[in-house]
């Protein structure tokens, strides 16, 4: 866990909706996503209570065991006592509220509104996803609470003084991995009923939940070598293609393919000289929305964020390395080490400064996996064959 957390740990989610026994005891697991866009699991508690002096004191303990190391963003549902524990602990993490859980709890609060106003559902979720300035956002939210006459309403009001953790106008600022719910956690809680039972002892418990552990690693190794996960042959001759099916792992790869192909479909307004700055408004041929693209001493950023928040260019850098003649190979300032397929290459140090090794018994098993599926493909091939099979 040390091992995946250094390497993946700038993003995590962690939830306490798992009950363990018949108590009803919360059970904490901290989770996030590794480079293959999979579940990896960092860390898990057995909690007495949920109170801001457990979590803080969880929180405190889980750091130290990860060397002080904490992660960029940290996702959960909106808990006060955790909400609380993580300002005391996290200072410098930002702390995401998941837009799921959001929405659903506006279904239960402006349930009426949903269900008699056509455009209310489209308005709202226009004030969470859309905008790419803080004054849009603003704009929104005040149009919208003035259209259904919503000024007086305490749960938006609430919701509101908390807009910098669900926002996207905000939170696409920070490195999110993409993710905009605790959806991770939710599979990690599901996978558990499979292990897990309210009858088990602390030290039956821990094993079986050694064993989901496990299984949630071997997906990882098996992503690793198994043949599947190797990337089809190009269709198009493209350099910057190419370079990016040699670094990035399969799923990065087809999303950084997603975001070339719609570069195809963007188109440049204007271009701005001014010193060592440049400036591009460019739009998608699909939609009206402008956005801009500024090149200043060798970095480029978009107003749109995607690399920021996803860690992938956006269509719209895209298309502006394309006009800068950049074509052979993606900047180094585009390239995050935990999207690539050599991740996680490099040494770890414990909390003792000891490396921390891999489990040679999951690469075994995956390595094993994978010649078994070669050795089948090999039989096949050879059972087409009418020559007699050599006796041994």
């Amino acid at each position: 866990m040390i091992l995946d957390y250094n390497i993946y740990g700038d993003v995590v989610f962690f939830d306490t909706t798992y009950r363990t026994n018949k108590e009803c005891r919360p059970f904490g697991a901290v989770v996030g996503v590794n480079h293959h866009y999979q579940l990896v699991v960092f860390g898990a508690s057995l909690l007495y209570d949920e109170t801001i002096q457990s979590f803080e004191w969880l929180f405190h303990t889980f750091f130290e065991c990860m060397s002080g190391k904490k992660p960029k963003t940290i996702f959960n549902d909106r808990d006060p006592a955790m909400a609380k524990a993580i300002s005391l602990v996290m200072l410098e993490t930002y702390h995401r509220l998941c837009l799921w859980h959001i929405y659903q709890n506006a279904l239960k609060n402006l349930n009426h509104l949903f269900k008699s106003q056509k455009t209310f559902n489209a308005d709202f979720r226009s004030c969470i996803y859309d905008g790419e300035y803080e004054e849009e956002f603003t704009s929104a939210w005040e149009n919208m609470l003035e259209k259904y006459d919503l000024q007086e309403n305490e749960w938006l009001q609430d919701l509101f003084k908390v807009r910098e953790k669900w926002a996207m106008v905000y939170v696409r600022n920070t490195f999110s991995a993409g993710k905009k719910s605790t959806q991770l956690s939710e599979s990690f809680n599901s996978l558990l009923k499979d292990y897990l039972k309210s009858d088990l002892d602390i030290v039956q418990f821990f094993k079986h939940f050694q064993r989901a552990v496990d299984d949630v690693r071997y997906n990882e190794v098996c992503a690793n070598y198994d043949l599947s996960q190797k990337i089809p042959t190009l269709k198009v001759n493209v350099p910057l293609l190419r370079h990016a099916k040699d670094i990035y792992t399969r799923t990065v790869f087809n999303m950084f393919q997603y975001e070339f192909e719609k570069s195809l479909m963007v188109v440049v307004d204007t271009f701005h000289q001014s010193g060592l700055v440049s400036t591009y408004q460019v739009h998608n041929c699909e939609g009206s929305r402008q956005h801009t693209v500024t090149s200043s001493n060798g970095l480029i950023t978009c107003s749109c964020k995607n690399f920021e928040f996803v860690g992938i260019m956006c269509s719209h850098i895209l298309k502006v390395l394309d006009e800068m003649k950049i074509k052979l190979m993606i900047p180094e300032q585009f390239i995050l080490k935990r999207w690539t397929k050599n991740a996680r290459a490099g040494i770890v140090l414990d909390i003792h400064e000891c490396e921390v090794q891999s489990d040679p018994k999951l690469e075994m098993r995956a390595r094993y996996r994978n010649l078994c599926t070669t050795y089948v493909r090999l039989m096949s091939k050879a059972a087409e064959s009418k020559e007699h099979l050599i006796s041994f």
